[in-house]
């Protein structure tokens, strides 16, 4: 079975946990993972070390996903999700 490429949008707590999780399972590769804060970025490194850093959520959008965890504030999820959406994801 291969994994499904997974992006991570927003690794604080609660992405970390979604993306924890979600690793756990043997089912999916955290490709890719973006958040402003450096201390998020880090923790979420230890959970998924081979993960792409990226800046922002064109970069994400850029990699070849086969999903995308949006955990960032809840007031972008409308415009994140609509972005990703429109880019295949």
């Amino acid at each position: 079975m291969t994994k499904k490429r997974v992006g991570f949008l927003g690794v604080g707590w609660i992405g970390r946990h979604r993306m924890e999780a979600m690793l756990a399972t043997g089912a999916i590769e955290a490709a890719a993972i973006c958040d402003p804060s450096p201390d998020c970025m880090a923790e979420a490194r230890r959970l998924a070390p081979n993960a792409e850093a990226v800046a922002d959520l064109d970069a994400l959008l850029d990699r070849d996903l086969d999903g995308l965890v949006i955990a960032s504030p809840s007031a972008l999820h409308a415009e994140q999700s609509i972005a990703a959406l429109e880019r295949g994801v």
